[in-house]
């Protein structure tokens, strides 16, 4: 029975979970004036949806995946939001044209479930309220500001995973290493599961962390950074844009070097002092856009 316990947990409930966090993101999003109906444009090189509130950019390389459902067809990759492409959006013809795209990843990064049943609707478009800009910065990050922001989002991954590793290697423990007499050889599997999580999760990213950013160059550390009364909003290298609605950002933090802004269930956005010229204005701006959210809620 005890076996059963994770993959009961990782094939029922996790994904009734993560279905109904998502539905509940998407009705915030939409109430707070994101807009996700956008221009779609497939290129042999990136597929990239440009609508009102954000940016969508992924590029067709090695760190991007593809799904294909009979519902929807999906694009994702570190760097940029995920596309979701829905069947009812899409015709036979710009199905096969995103399909032909997604076959220039390799075959380990594709994962077909089904084949997409397109629907054709007419899509209206959609005009968003623009927001209003009230601060806003470009700046590059040092390579040792970006060893900083990248440990702490290693880490912010490895404690929100070891409260469900630690149950999963107690239960994986029990069922190879305890005989009903002797208890020492479970302590050793429990201890083997929980080195190898610490290992892959922890000390692999951590290292090659500092490997990765040896070989960035200036335009892998840039980013645009800006807030307005409707989003947070950051902008990476590939010009893909990332809003956070200011209803999932929790705190703000002083950091010594940094402002870290807290956000729900993501690791938290540093921001280097350095870059902030006039930090009254900056905390003015953050100001008002809680107090909004506060209101809101």
């Amino acid at each position: 029975v005890l076996i059963w316990l994770p993959a009961l947990y990782v094939c029922l409930i996790l994904p009734h979970s993560i279905r109904k966090k998502a539905v509940q993101h998407y009705d915030r999003s939409v109430s707070a004036g994101i807009v996700y109906t956008g221009k779609l444009t497939v290129t042999d090189e990136y597929i990239e949806k440009i609508s009102p509130s954000a940016t969508a950019h992924v590029r067709l390389d090695e760190r991007a995946f593809f799904i294909e459902t009979a519902d929807m067809m999906v694009f994702v990759t570190l760097d940029s939001p995920g596309l979701v492409l829905p069947a009812r959006c899409l015709t036979e013809e710009m199905a096969a044209a995103i399909r032909r795209a997604a076959d220039r990843l390799p075959p380990r990064n594709r994962r077909f479930i089904a084949r997409i049943q397109p629907r054709g609707e007419i899509v209206t478009p959609v005009e968003a309220v623009k927001p209003e800009l009230l601060w806003t910065a470009t700046f590059t990050y040092t390579p040792e500001e970006y060893v900083t922001v990248a440990r702490s989002s290693i880490l912010y991954r490895f404690w929100r995973m070891a409260p469900a590793m630690t149950p999963m290697a107690f239960i994986g423990a029990l069922v190879f290493g305890w005989s009903g007499e002797n208890i020492t050889p479970a302590i050793g599997y429990f201890l083997l599961f929980m080195g190898i999580f610490v290992l892959m999760n922890l000390a692999l990213p951590l290292l090659q962390n500092k490997r990765r950013v040896g070989m960035m160059t200036a335009h892998d550390l840039t980013v645009k950074v800006g807030f307005d009364t409707t989003a947070l909003r950051m902008v990476a290298p590939r010009g893909s844009e990332m809003p956070l609605l200011w209803c999932d950002i929790k705190h703000v933090y002083d950091r010594d070097a940094f402002v870290e802004i807290d956000i729900v269930k993501s690791p938290g956005l540093l921001i280097p002092k350095r870059v902030i010229e006039d930090i009254d204005a900056f905390e003015a701006a953050l100001k008002r856009c809680r107090e909004d959210k506060n209101s809101e809620q």
